[in-house]
């Protein structure tokens, strides 16, 4: 099979997939009283803007009881217009399960953001372009150096599913201790003859965000890179393929050899859960290659 056949294997199963992640929320459901609360972990709300001056909103944590400056994990999420809050908790939602699992038990802080039109974040999610969303990325992972207790020098990228594949572009060639991708991917696919919902877009997303997706050169993205890399990938995930996610590896390896760790979860589905349940081990698994990163310098 060609890397063409590859391709569209892997966008039919991304379209056609029966998963899908929760049903947006409302912006008028979110409150003051309906936020998130941890134990181990303060939540501080903020907004970035992109060039089209919409504030999104940003969700910075911090551990509890902590002085001086502690590590950060970044979270760059999926493709659909879903929160990356979850005030009532994650549910069956694998990729929310194990950030607040992060967030809670990892004592490092950690940075997300609600792309445009996703709950309280200004602009239409059906309507932005993915230069929009990368916009804002990149405007929160800059709004990290005003926070005091954040470590610029001890940095994680963690992009889940499709952020998982431009999340280098998010740190604009600043060093790094690591990135993390979770069912990803880093090969190109092919749009044209797959598009199944309207003419002008697909999965929520309009056909300019998967235009501008396309032309990224994902290759020299990640030949970029020369920081350690963790990709996560389940046996199991019917839309992202082993060749599509083992792909950022084989990349970061062949510029800087040894820098990338290839991991395949027996069992496990996109969505990061094993028979319908958040795979546990991964948060030992993510929090024990972070410290050895940190370990390492």
């Amino acid at each position: 099979m060609n890397c063409c056949d590859w391709s569209r294997c892997f966008l039919t199963l991304l379209l056609l997939s029966p998963y899908r992640t929760p049903p947006l929320r409302h912006p008028a459901a979110v409150q003051a009283s309906n936020r998130e609360r941890f134990p181990n972990a303060v939540v501080q709300y903020d907004w970035v803007s992109n060039s089209r001056g919409e504030r999104l909103r940003t969700f910075i944590t911090r551990p509890r009881g902590t002085s001086g400056k502690v590590a950060v994990i970044f979270f760059v999420g999926w493709l659909s217009c879903d929160s990356m809050e979850y005030p009532n908790g994650a549910g069956n939602d694998g990729f929310g399960a194990l950030m607040l699992r992060l967030i809670d038990e990892s004592g490092y802080a950690t940075v997300r953001m609600n792309k445009p039109g996703v709950a309280e974040s200004e602009g239409n999610c059906a309507k932005a372009t993915f230069k929009d969303e990368l916009e804002g990325w990149q405007a929160a992972f800059d709004s990290m150096s005003q926070y005091d207790f954040i470590d610029l020098d001890r940095v994680f990228i963690f992009g889940l599913s499709n952020g998982g594949g431009f999340s280098p572009l998010v740190a604009r060639n600043r060093p790094v201790r690591g990135y993390l991708s979770a069912s990803s991917w880093g090969r190109h696919p092919e749009w044209l003859g797959l598009w199944y919902d309207s003419p002008d877009g697909q999965y929520g997303r309009p056909a300019a965000f998967y235009q501008q997706l396309q032309s990224l050169n994902l290759g020299e993205i990640w030949q970029g890179v020369n920081a350690p890399t963790l990709v996560l990938h389940g046996a199991a995930d019917t839309i992202m393929s082993r060749a599509d996610s083992e792909a950022i590896a084989q990349i970061v390896n062949q510029v800087h050899p040894g820098q990338a760790r290839y991991a395949e979860i027996e069992g496990m589905g996109h969505d990061l859960t094993v028979n319908g349940k958040f795979h546990e081990p991964l948060v030992a698994t993510v929090m024990d290659w972070m410290r050895q990163r940190l370990a390492d310098r």
